[in-house]
């Protein structure tokens, strides 16, 4: 926080004021705007197809932060965002009854939101719990860790299943400073991220399951929506698909991470078996 939101932290690795950096999807697609694609909502159903798709296009995703100058020490992940709301949310008519967060930072987010009737408001990150607390939002949407850490939750009756879409994070460095160190010592960063990070991740997921429990203990109330709510919330936002392509990232990265997803879900009754 004493850095600021994400785009300020990005700003000063640009002016040499620091070398690097955790950052979600804020951060991430004022970087490389191409990764606003992992925002997609409903783009994937689990965290199995999320892992196989990282790993099949981890490398396209070097490249593209090099290309910017910075360089992607591994992924991480703030979780799955879920949409929490003071008024329940049954049907698609029910949306449009909530002022939810708008984060200028998360375009596709706000997009998605926008499109299935939410009244978006544009309040800066530091200060949601505030705008939350007065009344001028009633609606929100991040991963159940975060609801909790930021004590967002407090200000939340209900919590809407499934999740929505997916909240990516990385550690990132500034390429110049990178480059500038010995070889040895890259080398000593890059695999103790490459130890490190996937364990830490684990323990994110682990922390979003124990955050969402101590949340509906607490009072806040799952509301499960049908399937045919769910296929009809797909059908509504499938045009942020288009929308967003072409915009935020190229068309092709979009087909090349659909054509994994295909793959992997092709798969996945061979391997169940």
């Amino acid at each position: 926080g004493i850095m600021g939101d994400e785009p300020d932290v990005f700003l000063k690795m640009r002016l040499g004021y620091l070398q690097g950096g955790g950052f979600t999807v804020g951060g991430l697609g004022t970087m490389v705007p191409e990764i606003h694609f992992l925002v997609l909502p409903f783009l994937f159903e689990h965290y199995e197809e999320l892992d196989y798709l990282l790993e099949k296009m981890h490398y396209r995703f070097q490249l593209l932060f090099e290309k910017r100058g910075f360089v992607l020490a591994g992924w991480l992940e703030a979780g799955l965002h879920y949409w929490y709301t003071q008024k329940p949310v049954k049907s698609i008519d029910d949306f449009k009854e909530n002022r939810i967060w708008a984060w200028k930072a998360d375009p596709v987010n706000v997009l998605t939101n926008s499109i299935l009737g939410f009244q978006n408001f544009e309040v800066g990150f530091p200060n949601v719990l505030s705008a939350l607390q007065t009344g001028l939002i009633n609606a929100f949407y991040c991963p159940t860790y975060a609801s909790v850490t930021l004590q967002w939750y407090t200000n939340a009756k209900y919590i809407i299943e499934p999740h929505f879409s997916y909240a990516p994070a990385a550690i990132v460095l500034d390429k110049k400073f990178f480059d500038g160190l010995p070889v040895q010592i890259q080398r000593i960063i890059m695999e103790s991220w490459e130890k490190h990070l996937p364990e830490l991740k684990k323990t994110i997921r682990e922390d979003n399951r124990k955050a969402y429990q101590g949340m509906i203990s607490r009072g806040i109330a799952p509301i499960h929506l049908s399937n045919e709510t769910v296929d009809l919330l797909k059908r509504i936002t499938y045009p942020v698909y288009q929308k967003a392509s072409g915009q935020f990232f190229p068309e092709w990265l979009l087909e090349e991470a659909l054509m994994h997803l295909k793959t992997f879900r092709t798969a996945l009754p061979q391997k169940n078996n």
